[in-house]
This record gives structure tokens, C-alpha cells and sequence, in this order.
């Protein structure tokens, strides 16, 4: 009983450790899409389209288009997961914008086989497989860029 005691608080410190170095992984992520989105948060420009390096993090996607949306700027990030085989997206829109964030999603997905996506006018989000053509995503960013300039 005493050696079961013993090994059941050594896994509770093995867990509460994952869990510390988990979190600390996540913060790590959403700093480094923070500090990648630098680049577009000047300018006169009314949308960004890009990627980020996320992973599966959809919490760092958010927080990076609420970056974007604090300084005016309508988003749509996408981050390519190759341990999950997915591809993540997600658009939030300012205020005022006459169209629809899971529209935007729709233009972005409209040409990655097996992409779901849903929201609503403010927010959306989606994810897909990666394509076995790389040259897929850039289309899928060109198609959102399109997207945007026509109704933002």
C-alpha cells in the first residue's frame, strides 16, 4: 500500500509536469504567430491572408486574428499540421465589412478536396487534409486575397 502510494504521487508529478510544459508549448505557439503577423499589422491594407506556423493550435489562430482585428485588419490564417495531416484556417472580420467571415472561409477551401468549414458573418473557421499538391494552398490563398479585395 505504501509503494502504491509512493508511485501514485510520482504520476501525479509526472502529469502536473506534462501539463506545465504543455502550456508552456501552447503560449510559445501563439507568441510566435504574434510575432510573425508583425509584418502586416502596419500599413493601409483593410485584410491579411496568411500562413502562420500553428500546428493544431486553433486558440493561436484566434488570438492572432484578434491582434489583427485590434488594429483594424479583417484575417484569415491558415496553419498546416503534418502530425494531425491537416490544414487549419480561420477568418475573423472587423466591424463595418459588408460580407461574411465563413464566406471568406468557402473562397479559401474552395479548392482543397475534403475541406469543412463553418461559422458565422463575424467569424469563421475550418480545416482540411493537406493536399498532396503544395501548389493547392497558395491557390487557396490567392482565391481568399481575391475574395477579400472584391467585398472588403
Amino acid at each position: 500500500a505504501i509503494k502504491k502510494d509512493e508511485l501514485m504521487r510520482q504520476l501525479d508529478e509526472v502529469r502536473r509536469n506534462a501539463l506545465q510544459a504543455e502550456k508552456a508549448a501552447q503560449v510559445e505557439i501563439v507568441k510566435r504567430v504574434s510575432l510573425a503577423l508583425e509584418q502586416y499589422k502596419q500599413g493601409d491594407n483593410k485584410f491579411v491572408v496568411a500562413k502562420v506556423d500553428a500546428g493544431a493550435n486553433v486558440k493561436a489562430l484566434t488570438a492572432g486574428l484578434q491582434e489583427l482585428q485590434a488594429v483594424g485588419k479583417s484575417g484569415l490564417l491558415y496553419s498546416v499540421d503534418p502530425q494531425s495531416g491537416r490544414v487549419y484556417y480561420q477568418s475573423m472580420l472587423v466591424s463595418g465589412v459588408s460580407s461574411s467571415a465563413a464566406d471568406w472561409a468557402k473562397a479559401f477551401e474552395a479548392v482543397l478536396e475534403g475541406a469543412r468549414s463553418g461559422g458565422k458573418v463575424a467569424s469563421a473557421q475550418g480545416t482540411a487534409p493537406i493536399p498532396g499538391n503544395a501548389q493547392l494552398l497558395t491557390e487557396a490563398e490567392s482565391l481568399a486575397s481575391q475574395f477579400a479585395t472584391l467585398k472588403f
